[in-house]
């Protein structure tokens, strides 16, 4: 049976924002060595369900935050770069820094999906990160992986990609072929091709799908 950790609320600011979190502590006194979570693609939450008892077990100290806009947190999450969310976690790793029962020199990130890309990129650009977990991280850069994914979801909407795209001009995406069932063909395994950045369409799909490859060229992460 584990022991019971002990959860307080964390607030700190970043750009503005209010960001809310619980820091979960083990039982016994400090200091402990700390982690940040960062979280993957979408609005996320701060209920990550046993890692924070798990480690507290172990001995670790854990922050787990709402995303800006998120349950208690202010601000926007869907109008964040990657560069805007690695600057955030190191307010994050700061705000766990300044707690008298954690080890300032051992904090460390552990990163999910998305935050894969994140933690990695917010350790790049200070020292005060001690490590880098990665779970279920990311093997591509961000535009080989939306692309990738796009191509799957797209045929799905009844969109397909007929012509590639260089750098500077988009290819455009036209309605899907349908059998004779009137559903759109399943997308062969061998059919993706990930050599262009993204497909527009002039539907509500398309647009969106256009629109979110267009914000990777910038940095930005899509919300899905």
């Amino acid at each position: 049976m584990l022991l019971e950790p002990v959860s307080t609320e964390l607030s700190f600011r970043h750009d503005g924002d209010q960001l809310v979190g619980d820091l979960v502590r083990p039982p016994g006194p400090g200091p402990y060595p700390a982690v940040v979570f960062v979280e993957g693609s979408g609005p996320g939450g701060r209920d990550l369900g046993e890692w924070p008892t798990r480690l507290a077990a172990a001995g670790f100290a854990s922050l787990a935050y709402d995303k800006p806009g998120s349950g208690a947190s202010t601000g926007d999450w869907t109008r964040q770069r990657l560069t805007d969310r690695a600057e955030e976690t190191l307010a994050a790793v700061r705000a766990l820094r300044r707690q008298p029962d954690v080890r300032a020199d051992a904090v460390a990130l552990i990163g999910h999906s998305q935050g894969g890309w994140v933690a990695p990129l917010a350790a790049s650009r200070s020292d005060l990160v001690a490590a880098v977990v990665c779970v279920s991280g990311p093997g591509v850069g961000v535009l080989a992986q939306e692309e990738y994914r796009l191509r799957h979801q797209l045929p799905a909407a009844g969109l397909s990609c007929t012509r590639p795209a260089t750098r500077t001009t988009r290819s455009w995406c036209s309605p899907a072929p349908t059998t004779t069932s009137g559903s759109a063909p399943a997308v062969p395994p061998d059919s993706t091709n990930v050599s262009s950045p993204g497909c527009t369409a002039g539907s509500a799909v398309g647009d969106r799908a256009g629109s979110a490859v267009g914000l990777l060229g910038e940095g930005r992460h899509s919300a899905r």
